[in-house]
């Protein structure tokens, strides 16, 4: 490997749609963002082998989560 097994590079905040545009509607008080909703995005079974800096590494993230790593 390189340096890094896994690395997201500036943000990472994963949404239903996206390529459409976040727009935020005060008038939905439960989730003002229902027309480009965020969700979760899984790394399942990571294996990062002899890396020369580390194995996962990221700037900015919204709902990911990691399984098994």
């Amino acid at each position: 490997m390189g340096r890094y097994g896994l690395r997201i590079f500036h943000n990472m905040i994963p949404r239903k749609y996206p390529c459409k545009p976040i727009i935020k509607d005060g008038n939905n008080k439960t989730d003002p963002f229902w027309q480009n909703p965020i969700f979760e995005a899984r790394f399942d079974n990571l294996t990062s082998w002899k890396n020369k800096r580390n194995g996962a590494i990221a700037e900015k993230v919204g709902w990911v989560t990691f399984n098994n790593f």
